[in-house]
């Protein structure tokens, strides 16, 4: 069972990442085109001699260069080391690589628990295996959710779409409604 858990989990994050990264490059090109496309529709103002058949030859094809899988990934990578450093990619990498060492602890654990089973001869050895199945459950999520603070404190974190507005803690209409103080 625990086999089937952790083959399972592997492959929804492989999944996951697979889908962020395709979303991220195609952000990337997007951007990288659309800078691409303004300095040509800027270009077509200039005159003939200023701005050559040659000139516009090359800045088409550098405009369907910049579709390229290859061409997004490296303007990704470099936005990534530029953005945040070299450190901050291994960093990521190391958690990812800790966090997935110790999903295979845990099923590894279970596994053994559920050999071992719940009799009395076993029952210190149980103990044992659960107090290192909760410790090592506790690093896993300390290490997800440094992760997830990670990733919804930068500036890129989430989707595009609609953003929901806190609501107010209490409205005028509350405020009617709630009783008054009394005096004393």
């Amino acid at each position: 069972m625990a086999t089937l858990s952790s083959g399972t989990q592997s492959n929804v994050n492989a999944t996951f990442y697979r889908n962020q990264l395709i979303q991220a490059i195609n952000k990337t090109l997007d951007s990288e085109r659309a800078l691409i496309r303004d300095k040509l529709a800027a270009d077509r103002a200039r005159d003939i001699e200023s701005y050559t058949v040659d000139d516009m030859i090359v800045a088409v094809n550098a405009y369907h260069q910049a579709c390229s899988f290859e061409r997004g990934l490296q303007v990704l990578l470099d936005k990534a080391l530029d953005k945040s450093g070299a450190e901050a990619v291994l960093a990521s990498r190391s958690r990812e690589a800790a966090t997935t060492e110790l999903d295979h602890l845990i099923n590894t654990l279970d596994l053994r628990i559920a050999t071992l089973g719940d009799g009395e001869a076993n029952k210190a050895e149980v103990d044992a295996l659960r107090k290192q199945r909760a410790d090592a459950e506790a690093r896993r999520n300390g290490l997800v959710l440094a992760r997830t603070e990670k990733l919804l404190a930068s500036p890129s974190a989430g989707d595009t779409s609609e953003k929901h507005e806190p609501k107010p803690a209490e409205t005028p209409d509350d405020a009617k409604k709630a009783p008054e103080p009394k005096e004393e």
